[in-house]
């Protein structure tokens, strides 16, 4: 039958990649039928930190150089040969009944070339990696047809390809599977699977232009670190990780040219891709961008002299917005004020719950204890 399942690890950090590799062995699935591809893009080689009862049960390849982000995922994609492919980003774990899920997905749907799935969140210790707290979305039996037209529309009317908005319902491809002919489709189309300044963003959107069906699956199959230490997110105090990522990317199209401004990296893919692509049926809605780059401006404030170099690119890029599109800049940052404390009257009166994620903290336990006390998670309200 052949290899049906490629699991991807792209890894860069020491931290956590054991913890994504055991979930990988681990599956409810036949072991003959998935690969796991491992990619070391670090700089001094995680060989030496993984077991080798782990590098038995993986294909391991090393890096000649370090590669930027999109390129490092690009060559994780080229060493697969599964019928579909997912990647599990090296801080991240996947649930063990992951591919036995996928599998039952795939052979309900038969044309579906691409399914993605709930996602939790997790954080721990920094020093220990432990004392985790889990936070998990509600499950549903029933399965969403995502509507590609519908939610290509919602990123340009909300300026920023990684709105949070939509984002639960776009395939970005580390919370999803792609099938190989669905990827072969992509890269005949685009030249690449991979694209800067966001591959997450770019193959999101690529799935929505190619994907012949898209289905979501209400179950939480990926846990994701919310640690900042030596990543992307971590740019506000320490810009290195993020441009050493993003090097030599030149912006061409987005108003706020910089990678630290993560609306700009997600929204230049947007305009990439409509432009490519020829999607002009499809507004950008440059008010709202601004009112998310004035967001991430605010982040910089403890940081007083990218505070001060960014505020003033700000301005200079905004005062350039039409009248009318300065007003509704106005308007959206208001509602984004306005919102939250809007939601807490609106929540008096409302029964259903606006947080619909379970909450459960742990002490002297890692993140290994998700699946290792399933049963655990079942309860609804959550454990300390």
């Amino acid at each position: 039958m052949g290899i049906k399942f490629s699991i991807i690890i792209p890894a860069t950090r020491p931290e956590c990649v054991n913890f994504a590799i055991e979930s990988a062995i681990n599956q409810n699935f036949k072991k003959n039928e998935y690969e796991i591809i491992l990619i070391d893009n670090s700089l001094s080689g995680l060989k030496k930190i993984i077991p080798l009862e782990y590098l038995k049960n993986i294909k391991y390849f090393k890096t000649k150089k370090y590669l930027t982000v999109e390129k490092n995922w690009e060559f994780g994609f080229s060493k697969a040969k599964g019928f579909w492919q997912l990647m599990l980003c090296d801080d991240d774990i996947i649930d063990l009944d992951c591919l036995r899920t996928l599998d039952k997905k795939i052979t309900y749907h038969k044309n579906c070339d691409c399914f993605l799935w709930n996602y939790g969140f997790y954080k721990f210790n920094a020093m220990e990696r432990k004392n985790v707290s889990i936070s998990l979305p509600l499950e549903s039996k029933n399965d969403y047809v995502i509507d590609s037209e519908f939610y290509l529309k919602k990123l340009f009317q909300l300026g920023n390809g990684l709105s949070s908005k939509v984002k639960p319902f776009i395939p970005f491809v580390p919370r999803s599977v792609y099938s190989k002919s669905l990827i072969q489709r992509i890269k005949k189309k685009n030249g690449t699977l991979m694209m800067q300044p966001d591959p997450m963003v770019g193959t999101g959107i690529l799935a929505l232009i190619f994907a012949k069906k898209i289905i979501k699956i209400n179950k939480n199959l990926t846990v994701i670190s919310t640690h900042i230490k030596n990543s992307a997110a971590n740019h506000i105090n320490d810009s290195s990780t993020l441009e050493k990522m993003m090097k030599n990317f030149e912006f061409k199209y987005i108003p706020i040219k910089t990678v630290r401004f993560f609306p700009s990296l997600s929204s230049e893919v947007l305009l990439i891709l409509q432009i490519k692509f020829n999607l002009s049926q499809y507004k950008f809605n440059i008010s709202r961008y601004f009112c998310d780059c004035f967001s991430q401006l605010q982040e910089f404030k403890n940081n007083k002299k990218d505070y001060k170099r960014f505020k003033k690119k700000f301005l200079l890029e905004i005062n350039k917005l039409s009248f009318q599109d300065y007003f509704l800049y106005i308007i959206y940052k208001f509602e984004k004020i306005l919102m939250p404390y809007l939601n807490i009257v609106i929540s008096k009166f409302n029964k259903k719950k606006f947080n619909v994620n379970n909450i459960f903290k742990f002490e002297n336990e890692e993140i290994s204890i998700y699946n290792l006390k399933k049963e655990i998670f079942k309860n609804k309200d959550g454990i300390s």
